[in-house]
């Protein structure tokens, strides 16, 4: 899979200095990662899949993204820089812990509420945040980067039927 991902990044569209993996697919996607081994891995995997996928490394630039053009599915990072934030919503991050939930919580359901049941978390830290089980009360899945599964997982909420 390694050999293939300079073929598929060298072929991708650039916006803002970032790659973004474009391929026509059945769905499209944002993945909102910072780690960008990782955010290769799932792009990649996805594209593999002809989803039509698009990489922001960091909050700003995934709002920019969806100001400009809608996707049928978002992947958000739970771990990010915190400093894209509006300063009102730093202290809720909890030093950049939770900045991917506070960019969803206040800025994407508030401006674009539909999303919500097509949008999935991912983090590495799932087991070191006490409050996620109230904050997934409204059905979002939260998955484990570390998960040997997660591409599967995150592949199957995709290509559910899209509400």
């Amino acid at each position: 899979m390694w050999k293939n991902l300079g073929r598929i990044l060298s072929n991708a569209n650039h916006c803002n200095g970032r790659a973004f993996v474009t391929k026509p697919g059945r769905r499209s996607v944002l993945v909102l990662e910072d780690d960008g081994a990782f955010a290769a891995y799932v792009c990649t995997f996805l594209t593999l899949r002809e989803h039509e996928v698009y990489w922001a490394g960091n909050i700003h630039e995934a709002t920019r993204f969806l100001e400009e053009r809608s996707v049928d599915f978002i992947i958000a990072d739970l771990c990010m820089d915190p400093r894209y934030l509006p300063d009102e919503y730093r202290e809720e991050a909890e030093y950049g812990v939770l900045t991917g939930w506070v960019w969803l919580e206040r800025i994407v359901f508030a401006r674009w509420p539909n999303m919500i049941p097509r949008i999935a978390v991912l983090s590495g830290y799932l087991q070191h945040c006490e409050n996620l089980d109230f904050r997934s009360s409204n059905g979002i899945p939260l998955i484990d980067k570390r998960d040997p599964c997660a591409p599967t997982k995150i592949l199957c909420l995709i290509e559910r039927p899209v509400p």
